[in-house]
């Protein structure tokens, strides 16, 4: 009877795993649409292009993304209507979803609640106006830097004020500072040194697959489940010529794509925000009620690599100014 048996148990056991691999879930947002992570200096051209590979990567492996805009670098004497038609791309593609990020990337924890409310109203006009007509509504809001206020009341104030113009606060679970190695990977290209931009890339790529497998870690300890992880990137050359690598790396890891609308739906983000400051970090940690513990799984987060930080400091202590 043992041996008849074991093979269904066997079979029971790699069912179950397997069906565990497939519940993981991941929404790709992407912030600082279309402009926001290039220089006045870029020509359009350039920043067209870089815009149009992320388009063509989402359209073509089906991945559902939200986008966090900031219609500020929009206008640009000589260039705004060509600078609104690239908006006016992703937000007529059915894969993605539109957020308002700010009118100008202002850091709220660094200034008056009417500024920053100002901001969060100058960021919708033309976003609301591309919208119409296309059966979908501006319904998501992510402060720059995730920076939700300075202290409990500006929090407090910010979220009441959201609320009213029927905004919903989007958080992120996984982040991987795409920033960090975007500097160093168009400086690279920049000096068309094609093998240094790759290794760069590389590098991006496995320390994101690390942060990931931290998260994963973090939400079975935490949560006794895979949770849907928001993961937050941003709209850059990086990601123009590797996001469909991190795309497919991602399946390969079990994950499937899933819309922000869906993976909120979950009852992990109808979790308090216990934070209260002026840091961007997961909520992950910001659902962990006593400070002390959140430190410690602050400070067990994997970090960049040693090597690509020191380059990044020396990189941004020698960018001339605009």
């Amino acid at each position: 009877m043992i041996s008849k048996r074991f093979p269904l148990c066997l079979s029971l056991i790699l069912f179950y795993h397997l069906g565990s691999a497939q519940q993981k879930h991941v929404s790709i947002t992407l912030d600082d649409v279309p402009f926001t992570a290039w220089s006045e200096q870029t020509p359009l051209k350039t920043v067209e292009e870089a815009n149009a590979k992320i388009l063509r990567a989402i359209n073509h492996n089906t991945v559902p993304v939200c986008i966090f805009i900031n219609e500020r670098p929009l206008i640009k004497e000589g260039e705004t209507d060509a600078r609104i038609a690239i908006l006016k791309q992703w937000l007529s593609n059915p894969l993605i979803t539109a957020g308002n990020h700010s009118y100008s990337h202002l850091n709220y924890a660094d200034t008056g609640s009417s500024v920053f409310q100002d901001e969060i109203i100058k960021g919708e006009v033309v976003t609301k106006k591309l919208l119409e007509g296309t059966g979908r509504s501006l319904q998501y809001f992510r402060f720059p830097f995730n920076a939700l206020g300075r202290d409990s009341i500006t929090k407090a104030t910010m979220q009441d004020f959201l609320k009213e113009r029927n905004y919903i606060n989007t958080p992120f679970t996984i982040e991987s500072s795409d920033y960090l190695f975007n500097t160093l990977y168009q400086q690279a290209l920049d000096k068309n040194d094609k093998a240094k931009a790759k290794a760069i890339a590389d590098a991006y790529i496995k320390y994101t697959l690390a942060v990931f497998e931290y998260f994963e870690t973090l939400s079975q300890q935490q949560h006794h489940r895979q949770v849907p992880q928001i993961f937050l990137g941003h709209v850059n050359a990086l990601h123009a010529d590797y996001l469909t690598t991190l795309i497919e790396q991602l399946q390969k890891k079990g994950y499937a794509f899933t819309d922000l609308t869906t993976a909120m739906k979950d009852d992990i983000y109808k979790q308090p925000d216990y934070y209260a400051g002026r840091y961007g970090f997961s909520w992950f940690y910001r659902w962990e009620h006593d400070p002390q513990k959140r430190k410690k799984l602050l400070q067990t987060e994997p970090e960049p690599p040693a090597e690509i930080y020191q380059q990044y400091l020396k990189a941004i202590r020698t960018v001339p100014a605009n």
